[in-house]
């Protein structure tokens, strides 16, 4: 086993030249905006390669590429509102069927991968996908523990919170620019910091409206109940 301990630091593209001379690198991850990830531990590296060819980084051409895609996120947004549930730069998903104009192979257009019979949304890159004649698809940033379809679901009502025990915490020292990866709880629940959480007679989560300010303070941010009774003639 070595005596190092592995280290995290976010370094700039021109230092790293110095890390590759002085130190082990163990992995790196291009940001692809001028910064790298590197994980790395003290001991000598005596086998730097001269002709070792880092990894090639444009600021602009990343930084064009992030503006463009938003742009052109915007007119999906635009057409389907009423039935869209989740978009993000690596697809859609809907409650109907998209109109056939972005349809096809070219760039920035969209490819049909397949149809669910049920789907959950807990929160940005939280969501998972369901169809009884195949395997769920299940969608949980930065979660190295498996979670269950129906665990997921059920994080749509009140209060609901999943706890994945032993997942990699990362901290960073941007002062420093550095990222200290420590063990510990992750928790996953629905949270109202943005908008107002709508629920329910049951409690199930169904939607959420805009906060309201008054004279810049926040007027309401206790989550709304929606009763609905059955009508009797």
């Amino acid at each position: 086993m070595s005596p190092y301990m592995s280290k995290h630091k976010i370094i700039n593209f021109t230092e790293f030249e110095y890390y590759a001379r002085n130190f082990n690198l163990i992995n790196i991850l291009d940001f692809e905006n001028g910064k790298l990830l590197i994980t790395y531990n003290e001991e000598k590296n005596n086998e730097f390669n001269e002709d070792f060819d880092p990894p090639k980084v444009s600021v602009i051409i990343a930084s064009a590429i992030t503006a463009y895609s938003r742009i052109i996120m915007t007119s999906y947004i635009m057409d389907n509102k009423n039935i869209i549930h989740s978009i993000d730069t690596d697809g859609i998903k809907l409650s109907g069927t998209l109109n056939n104009k972005y349809i096809g192979r070219e760039l920035g257009l969209m490819d049909h991968e397949g149809t669910y019979s049920d789907a959950t949304f807990i929160a940005p890159k939280i969501y998972g996908l369901f169809n009884k004649n195949s395997l769920p698809i299940i969608k949980v940033k930065g979660l190295k523990n498996p979670i269950s379809y129906w665990a997921l679901k059920n994080l749509l009502y009140k209060d609901s919170i999943y706890i994945s025990p032993n997942e990699e915490r990362w901290f960073r020292k941007i002062e420093k620019g550095e990222i200290i990866i420590k063990p510990g709880d992750r928790h996953i629940k629905i949270t109202g910091n943005k908008r107002e959480l709508i629920y329910d007679s049951c409690g199930k989560f169904i939607d959420t409206k805009p906060f309201k300010l008054d004279n810049g303070k926040l007027v309401s941010q206790e989550p709304t109940i929606l009763n609905y009774l059955p009508i009797h003639h």
